[in-house]
């Protein structure tokens, strides 16, 4: 593929939507309000940093955390993400693909975790 070609490409609209509100869905069975906090946090440094490997490290290190009976969100979760990063590998669309990833967690609800005081 021509160089020229595949920089020009980039994550489509619907595809960062459908990423988010996945995201939503499986972070909200994940850890307590204030794990999530934290884990917001720390993705923005990596953000920050251009840290892409990190980032994708922390990301499926929590979804691995997920029962069993959880995973088959976490699995299309996993899927996607891994699709549009490898379809889409510059420096534009990782900043929109993470971005799309926490405002997921951001949006997420608490239905699987702890008190969502703690």
């Amino acid at each position: 593929m021509n160089k020229d070609v595949y920089e020009t490409c980039f994550v489509k609209p619907w595809e960062l939507k459908k990423l988010r509100d996945l995201t939503a869905d499986v972070f909200s069975k994940i850890g307590t309000e204030k794990s999530r906090q934290r884990l917001i946090y720390d993705l923005l440094n990596t953000l920050r940093s251009n840290n892409r490997k990190r980032f994708l490290e922390i990301v499926l290190k929590s979804v691995n955390t997920l029962k069993s009976e959880e995973r088959s969100k976490a699995r299309e979760f996993a899927h996607l993400l891994s699709n549009l990063w490898l379809e889409y590998e510059t420096s534009e669309n990782f900043e929109k693909i993470a971005y799309a990833v926490v405002m997921g967690i951001m949006n997420a609800e608490n239905v699987g975790g702890g008190d969502k005081n703690v």
